[in-house]
């Protein structure tokens, strides 16, 4: 049996481009995301961004995102939701438009809901430029304030960045 022991790996022709075999963890960047109170209104708002300097043009991006989720009363019966988008710039990866996210249908002014939303998205930016990606809420259909990330009723929120070997 052989032991190879280093110290350090370093590119032959540049230190920091160390070609890794494809699916391979390359880097890995991390933050919490903000807490914040949506008021009745489907208008996004940004929970937070983080950025991400690919080492390789054909890495794939893994984005996770996790927020704490808190529906509060309605005094009607209604579907009651947040909506989660996960954006690139002006591209959106992963979007609840048009859907009802993380909802339920609750039927008195007393009822609650509470849950964390987990989103995955693979992006492919083929850059190795910077890229930001953010995440955004709103409250479904406009119906009602949504607590997201509060520390009196969660952990918090996070999104985690894993750039992949191509």
């Amino acid at each position: 049996m052989s032991t190879l022991s280093v110290d350090t790996i370093q590119g032959k022709t540049t230190a920091s481009t160390v070609q890794m075999p494809s699916g391979s963890l390359v880097q890995f960047v991390h933050k919490n995301v903000g807490i914040l109170q949506l008021s009745a209104s489907a208008t996004l708002v940004s929970l937070g961004t983080q950025a991400i300097t690919p080492k390789f043009a054909n890495s794939k991006i893994f984005i996770q995102v996790l927020n704490h989720i808190y529906i509060k009363s309605l005094t009607a019966n209604n579907w009651r939701g947040c909506l989660i988008v996960v954006k690139r710039g002006d591209t959106t990866l992963d979007s609840d438009s048009g859907k009802y996210g993380e909802a339920a249908n609750l039927s008195t002014d007393s009822d609650r809901y509470m849950t964390y939303s987990t989103r995955m998205v693979v992006d492919e930016p083929n850059t190795t430029s910077a890229v930001t990606y953010e995440v955004f809420a709103a409250s479904l259909n406009s119906e009602i304030t949504v607590d997201i990330n509060h520390g009196s009723y969660g952990s918090g929120g996070k999104i985690q960045i894993m750039e992949i070997a191509g």
